[in-house]
């Protein structure tokens, strides 16, 4: 650059590159400043995703506390049905509304927010529960005192059990926090 040798014109050159300097350091802030925003705001919401897919939700939390549960209910009642401890029209009942409250995890389906892992797991839960409602209902006049059919709709629940098992390892919920 060519030193001007007027003063008017090299002060007003030496304002505009102070200027320009000036609003480069403000652009330069600037842009730092919402790189960082943004970089905090993009992990927070990957973070918030992450949650969502390894993290139950309520109605979730919800279906699966119930099943719990109905399941534990169930089993004891049909080992009260083996031994014939209680009587027979009392158990039947019970029984009976057992096998209609699982049977109506059929229509449950797992949130769409989970992974799809989650969810495969969820369902097959709800699926199993299902089933065993379903067979029992079929089968509650013959199982008072029918010691086979007992330890079929045991290992039946020991199996739902299993699978309940697999989705609490995989949600990582606490089964000692459930018998309180």
């Amino acid at each position: 650059m060519k030193r001007t040798t007027n003063k008017k014109k090299r002060k007003k050159l030496f304002i505009r590159k102070k200027k320009l300097l000036a609003t480069k350091k403000t652009a330069l802030k600037w842009f730092v400043f919402l790189f960082s925003i943004s970089t905090i705001a993009s992990l927070g919401t990957g973070y918030l995703y992450y949650q969502t897919l390894i993290n139950l939700s309520s109605r979730d939390k919800q279906s699966i506390l119930k099943g719990y549960s109905l399941l534990r209910e169930f089993e004891q009642q049909i080992e009260i049905s083996g031994n014939q401890s209680e009587e027979q029209i009392k158990t039947e009942e019970n029984i009976r509304h057992l096998a209609t409250k699982l049977a109506s995890f059929g229509t449950v389906k797992a949130s769409l927010l989970n992974s799809s892992e989650g969810q495969g797991r969820l369902n097959r839960y709800y699926n199993s529960l299902s089933q065993l409602g379903i067979n029992t209902s079929q089968q509650v006049n013959s199982i008072y005192g029918n010691v086979e059919l007992v330890t079929e709709l045991l290992a039946d629940a020991e199996r739902a059990i299993k699978i309940e098992r697999t989705v609490f390892s995989y949600y990582k919920v606490d089964e000692n926090r459930l018998y309180k």
